[in-house]
């Protein structure tokens, strides 16, 4: 059987004693959201399948500047014609794809 994790209240809560745990603190916190962002920028936020150059998944662009899977974009427009990063209008006819030398 395992034990759970005691609730945190003020007797337990773990206290900060200098400006150096803060700092570390806080550099935790700003590589976390580094690494959210890059893993963000090469996903389709949709699917969170990787970017291609080519074929049903290429990277395409919506008049708003939020970049999808070519596929899934087209699948999400057929139940709703917002953007799902912003909510701003899209229409099929209006993406772009994006060309670039290498997705990683």
């Amino acid at each position: 059987i395992e034990t759970l994790p005691r609730p945190i209240t003020a007797s337990n809560k773990r206290k900060k004693t200098n400006a150096n745990d803060i700092d570390d603190d806080n550099d935790d916190k700003e590589d976390i959201s580094r690494t959210i962002i890059q893993n963000d920028a090469e996903v389709c936020p949709i699917c969170l399948e990787e970017w291609t150059n080519s074929g049903l998944h290429r990277l395409v662009a919506t008049e708003c500047g939020h970049l999808f899977g070519k596929i899934c974009i087209e699948k999400w427009l057929k139940t709703s014609p917002k953007c799902p990063q912003c909510q701003s209008t899209v229409k099929k006819k209006e993406l772009r794809r994006v060309f670039c030398r290498a997705l990683q």
